[in-house]
């Protein structure tokens, strides 16, 4: 019989379907395999025996392996360095660094290997990794969320009955009585320091682990959907990675309903979630995740943040912080109707961006408005917007009387802003010393995605959309006026000092490749790059 709902096969057969073609601004430019690169069992490349013998659908011979794999990159191979031995084995790209082409057989340095299992410096997962599974196969249970949620709508029912304290934003915490008891929560202190946004897909471990070179005080990670989470989608767990050098690090969720919601919560308290606060996403403007009612939806929907808050609070014995834009629409923004009572709900810090969902990153964060909400706000205030000085951040500051800044975009920019505002100056940084960060941030991408092909890749991939904000900085050697803006633009034609900044500063794709070519090896003569992010823009 033929499935119903197999398009393009009729009864008589044929081909099957095509497959669904891959969504997205990059989706076929995504990290791949070469076209020639056949595929190599992980054990074998690892020098161990495969346990599934000749019924493996990979590639057993090591030699026609390395017949079709790509010529190996010049310089040592990170991993091997670090750890004493490479996690990718005879996939490495850098192979030549680790083996021995004598006895065909990969180099492993003890001493080095010894080391670092005493003392590893690497990044972590926030739970157990069998979780993931465990989610994937519906293996979890929800006893205290589903008390939670059940008496959530037992309230909102009574309403008729005239209980009318789950009726409006007021609502405080301590006037509802809860179906389970409250967890104590970890003390953070949040002042006086500087925060680096959590930032999709450019917010990458890699990258924060580079702005913490640079002093950064407080990161967190990628933007997270809770309804992924739960259906244990490996990739989205592995945004909640944390680097051993993030020592104040929070995970961000987003998510629009109070059952996926405390559910993630109900699994991240029972597998002791490696983090030191979890933050709720209201201030993504993705049409992706507003539709979904998380992100900004949660701005038009305020009843909607509270019994969020009020079912995750309970469940959590770290604190919960909140990161939020100011409104739907620059000309009517609602946050300061609702905002002296998210401490009531459970939140114990709130980031506002000075712009609408609307707006994007458009025209210029309101602070005016962000210095009226910080005098409202019962709970740590948090601004963020625009921030691309150290005399700016000092203004700010001086502004709202916030002791603590979230820096987003211009981090992105000159991640060395983080220096300059711990020191109090400006860093006339040179060519060199950006392209020795560029190396830092691809030693840490093949530490982290490995260095295999795809590794290399993901590397690049990354490090491209990285360097579509980066290549907007201009020295500020070279500049008639300080402190400079973040909307500011060079020429058209502009010229660095020397050819190495004038190459930094290209707004073409091509050359940006090119910069990712010195460290990465050449790309495949098809490919192509378009940034991820609009935010990119002016």
């Amino acid at each position: 019989p033929v499935c119903p709902w197999a398009e393009g096969v009729s009864e008589e057969g044929g081909s099957p379907p095509t497959k669904r073609p891959r969504r997205g601004r990059n989706a076929e430019n995504r990290p791949q395999l070469a076209s020639n690169e056949k595929r190599l069992c992980s054990k074998i490349a690892s020098g161990l025996e495969c346990p599934f013998g000749e019924k493996c659908r990979f590639m057993h011979s090591i030699d026609d392996y390395l017949a079709s794999k790509p010529a190996d990159l010049d310089g040592p191979c990170v991993q091997f360095r670090l750890m004493g031995e490479c996690g990718a084995g005879f996939k490495c790209r850098f192979l030549k660094d680790h083996y021995d082409s004598e006895k065909k057989q990969l180099i492993v340095n003890e001493e080095v290997k010894a080391e670092y299992t005493a003392n590893p410096s690497s990044s972590t997962w926030s739970v157990d990794r069998d979780v993931p599974f465990a989610l994937g196969r519906h293996r979890f249970k929800f006893p205290l969320s589903a008390k939670l949620c059940t008496w959530l709508g037992q309230s909102k029912a009574a309403r008729e009955g005239g209980n009318k304290v789950l009726d409006t934003v007021e609502t405080p915490l301590g006037e509802v009585t809860l179906p389970v008891e409250a967890r104590s929560k970890k003390p953070v202190d949040f002042s006086d320091k500087s925060y680096l946004a959590p930032l999709t897909t450019v917010g990458n471990l890699p990258f924060r682990r580079l702005c913490k070179g640079f002093g950064v005080d407080i990161t967190c990670g990628e933007m997270a959907m809770a309804t992924q989470l739960l259906n244990g989608k490996s990739s989205e767990w592995a945004l909640l990675k944390r680097h051993s050098s993030e020592d104040l690090f929070g995970v961000q969720l987003a998510g629009g309903y109070p059952n996926s919601m405390s559910q993630i919560m109900e699994v991240f308290q029972n597998d002791n979630l490696n983090a030191d606060f979890i933050d709720i996403n209201c201030g993504c403007p993705l049409d992706a995740v507003y539709t979904k009612k998380a992100g900004c939806a949660l701005i038009a929907h305020p009843t909607a943040l509270r019994d969020i808050l009020l079912t995750m609070n309970p469940l959590s014995s770290l604190p919960i912080t909140v990161k939020i834009r100011m409104g739907i629409r620059e000309q009517s923004p609602v946050l300061h109707e609702f905002l002296p009572y998210l401490g009531k709900w459970g939140a114990a810090v709130v980031t506002v961006h000075g712009r609408s969902r609307m707006q994007r990153y458009s025209k210029r964060a309101d602070y005016d408005y962000l210095t009226q909400c910080s005098k409202l706000s019962p709970i740590p205030f948090i601004p963020n917007g625009d921030i691309y000085s150290w005399e700016e951040a000092n203004q700010r500051k001086a502004e709202t009387g916030c002791s603590t800044l979230m820096i987003g975009r211009a981090g992105l920019i000159k991640p060395w802003l983080f220096t300059e505002m711990k020191e109090q100056r400006y860093w006339d940084i040179s060519a060199s010393e950006r392209l020795d960060m560029v190396k830092r941030f691809c030693d840490y991408g093949l530490e982290h995605w490995g260095s295999d092909s795809y590794g290399v890749e993901q590397v690049r991939y990354y490090f491209l959309n990285w360097h579509s904000f980066a290549c907007r900085y201009v020295p500020i050697g070279m500049l008639e006026r300080l402190p400079e803006q973040i909307n500011w633009r060079p020429p058209t034609k502009f010229h660095g000092r020397n050819e190495t900044e004038t190459l930094l500063a290209s707004r073409s794709v091509d050359d940006w490749v090119k910069i990712s070519e010195m460290f990465l090896g050449p790309v495949k003569e098809d490919f192509s790059f378009t940034p991820k992010h609009r935010s990119e823009a002016y």
